[in-house]
């Protein structure tokens, strides 16, 4: 079972985000952080690629080895900086969904919000 956060702008638009590790982010750092539009954490990483280079000098196999930490880093730290850049943009954390994956998450967050709007329907 894997569980997802649910965060909400105030337009009604929703975003899951998966807990824990992200192959994603471990795979194609550079591509995901563009792809989810986390364009600060982008640049940030792009400055790290930058610092390595110089740190690392002449040495490729001290470069390859902070590379592969710096994947690392994003692989278990991704889906934090997703929840933390869906904040910055003005999305509230509602709530933790669990399931199967992220198609029966989505499942379950619309049944909640059609659920909850005719709740709010047989209140009026």
């Amino acid at each position: 079972m894997r569980h997802f956060s649910v965060h909400m702008a105030a337009d009604g638009d929703a975003e899951l985000v998966k807990d824990g590790f992200s192959w994603p982010a471990l795979l194609f750092g550079p591509l995901w952080l563009a792809w989810r539009g986390m364009w600060r954490e982008l640049a940030a990483l792009i400055g790290l690629y930058v610092v390595i280079g110089m740190i690392s000098g002449s040495s490729p196999q001290l470069a390859m080895w902070l590379h592969v930490l710096v994947a690392l880093l994003l692989g278990f730290e991704g889906n934090s900086l997703a929840r933390a850049a869906l904040e910055r943009k003005g999305y509230e954390e509602r709530g933790i969904i669990s399931a199967q994956g992220r198609d029966e998450a989505g499942l379950r967050l619309a049944q909640a919000m059609v659920a909850e709007q005719a709740e709010l329907s047989g209140q009026a």
